[in-house]
């Protein structure tokens, strides 16, 4: 039995494998794009989202920190990767790029590390926050 292929009829049967390859990589290009943390520290504590993921609004009050940190980390190396992120070891983290992020320890034992690209605007807010009584910011 002789079988023979035909170029033109190859890439036909191709085209619905390739259509789906580009659109998977569309769709993983779009989440990349726009993925994003959003942070904002007021009198009761720190408010976050990670809107592709994890649209709600997550709270971790003022009362229930303890200590804070401004550290280094690798994401990779500490944490596994990117993302929303738990390791037995270092406790939860938060982060979507680089290397600079708030390590909060709670009264509970408790740690989550936030990943941040604004380290000086973290620093103020946190100092505002954990110095300052909450009855006067």
């Amino acid at each position: 039995m002789v079988v023979s292929y035909n170029n033109e009829t190859n890439i036909f049967y191709m085209l619905p494998a390739i259509i789906l390859m580009l659109a998977a990589f569309a769709f993983v290009l779009w989440i990349f794009l726009c993925s994003r943390l959003i942070i904002t520290i007021d009198s009761e504590g720190i408010h976050y989202s990670y809107p592709v993921f994890k649209p709600k609004w997550k709270k971790i009050l003022k009362d229930d920190i303890k200590i804070y940190t401004i550290q280094n980390y690798d994401a990779i190396f500490d944490y596994g990767g990117w993302g929303v992120k738990k390791s037995k070891k270092k406790g939860m983290c938060i982060t979507i790029q680089g290397d600079t992020g708030i390590l909060l320890v709670m009264k509970n034992g408790e740690q989550i590390l936030i990943g941040t690209l604004n380290k000086e605007g973290i620093e103020w807010g946190m100092k505002r926050l954990m110095q300052v009584p909450a009855e006067t910011q």
